[in-house]
């Protein structure tokens, strides 16, 4: 696959496309793609400059800039008259001209990360062993049944979820990995459904959550918060009187997760019904992130603004 074309890349073209661009002394004039007005471009070399905000935030190159570096051209046509007959021949050449933007790419090292892919299952198993190796289960009283280990449990659902099959469709990855000798036994798919009804185990998956990331402590130091949505089993019906039927939705709940910019590794976690605000939980992920990571700074977007989380 070809890399991917930056988003302000791709509305310059647009702008180039269908806007009028022209040029006054040394500068392009580029009208604005979402209102009146327009903006100067200097395309100088590598030195590139607008006068749009987008610019004088980020100085790098804006949509603006792309536009005015892919309308720089000219055509230039030379009639050449030819009689055959009634007809004319005629030859139309285009000359375009086209401005260097500067854009930061990156290579991929596909030695590394075929090999990286082709062992990623292998890899996180063993990895997620020795993080369930930490777990302290509490003995069992009484008689009865031996109970799954709480560690295998933890280690059971969690590669359940990373297979992305159904409970009974995931036994057969859970047997291998139990004859591997990564569990002692492979829980049967009703044990890993009772043990993901536990509200107790969250503080645990969450501790392992953060575990998982404290080798990188030495590269990450700037982190990004941010909210997703995961979809549940349960859905919300009532009665629509306006439309005279029955309508439902599908119920969710909210994964707040701060992000290292690095290596993209999740430092912290909270999970919270989908209906509570973001910026709450903001400082419980700056608190779980600060304690094995240096932070030099975090950046969010405006769901998680509020006064108390400026300070």
């Amino acid at each position: 696959m070809g890399e991917r074309m930056d988003v302000r890349e791709q509305r310059g073209r647009e702008i180039a496309e269908r806007a009028k661009i022209v040029k006054i002394g040394d500068a392009w004039i580029v009208p604005s793609q979402s209102g009146p007005g327009s903006y100067r471009v200097t395309l100088d070399g590598d030195q590139i400059a607008c006068s749009c905000p987008d610019y004088e935030l980020r100085r790098s190159p804006c949509k603006h800039a792309y536009a005015a570096a892919v309308i720089v051209s000219r055509t230039t046509v030379t009639e050449t008259v030819t009689k055959q007959g009634e007809f004319f021949h005629t030859v139309t050449e285009t000359v375009t001209e086209t401005a260097a933007v500067v854009r930061t790419s990156y290579p991929q090292d596909w030695r590394n990360y075929n090999a990286a892919q082709c062992a990623e299952k292998q890899i996180a198993q063993s990895l997620l062993r020795s993080l369930c190796d930490g777990i302290i289960d509490t003995p069992q009283i009484g008689r009865g049944r031996p109970r799954t280990p709480l560690s295998d449990a933890v280690y059971g659902m969690t590669m359940k979820v990373y297979s992305t099959a159904s409970g009974r469709r995931a036994t057969t990855d859970l047997e291998a990995c139990a004859e591997a000798g990564f569990m002692e036994k492979a829980p049967r798919y009703n044990s890993l459904f009772d043990y993901m009804d536990k509200p107790e185990l969250t503080s645990l998956l969450t501790t392992l959550v953060e575990e998982s990331a404290a080798p990188l402590a030495c590269v990450e130091t700037a982190f990004a918060a941010d909210a997703t949505g995961f979809g549940t089993t349960t859905y919300h019906r009532w009665f629509d009187h306006k439309y005279g039927k029955e309508k439902k939705v599908q119920g969710w709940i909210k994964a707040h997760a701060m992000v290292g910019t690095t290596t993209n590794i999740i430092t912290a976690i909270r999970v919270t019904p989908s209906n509570l605000n973001d910026s709450p939980e903001l400082p419980a992920l700056v608190e779980s992130t600060a304690k094995r990571f240096a932070i030099s700074e975090v950046s969010a977007d405006k769901a998680y603004l509020s006064h108390a989380n400026l300070v």
